[in-house]
């Protein structure tokens, strides 16, 4: 705990708690129960929502899209390469956010992160109680990748191989 003279935005920040998959689908179908049920369809153009991305991927150091970003009935589903030597669970989780901060105003945020074969997938549900946008974006680079694969084996998660 941190003493009374530290500054709220100096705590340290831990990582997510995992989010089963089946409780993000339920409370993406609550918000649409909720909101209405074209939450989380873009009424904007999704090169849109890619640009405000990569405008804001340009500010932040070490984390650059990979590949093209691709756009199905799920929604749209980015790639960010990640290159920080040090990356850990935490700055993963930061850096998941702080990319989705490019989408604009937030008065919703939902992460469900998983560990992958090649990264690290958050599936999300940003936008305004108005409007809204759902997709997922994986982290992926070797320290994702490494990252990734230490979280499966925490997580009970098929990891390919066996001791």
């Amino acid at each position: 705990m941190p003493d009374s003279d530290q500054n709220v935005s100096e705590r340290p920040i831990s990582p997510f708690k995992p989010m089963p998959e089946h409780l993000y689908d339920a409370l993406v179908a609550t918000i649409r129960a909720t909101l209405g049920s074209e939450w989380g369809v873009a009424k904007r153009p999704q090169n849109l929502h890619v640009r405000q991305i990569r405008d804001r991927l340009k500010s932040l150091t070490g984390a650059y899209m990979a590949g093209n970003p691709e756009i199905d009935q799920h929604g749209l589903h980015i790639e960010v390469w990640v290159d920080f030597a040090e990356l850990d669970p935490s700055r993963a989780d930061t850096v998941a956010v702080e990319v989705l901060d490019g989408l604009g105003a937030q008065e919703v945020l939902l992460l469900c992160r998983s560990y992958e074969e090649e990264g690290i997938r958050y599936r999300f549900a940003s936008g305004t109680m108005d409007a809204g946008v759902i997709g997922s974006m994986r982290l992926v680079g070797p320290n994702a990748r490494d990252i990734a694969r230490l979280g499966r084996i925490g997580s009970g998660q098929s990891t390919g191989f066996s001791a």
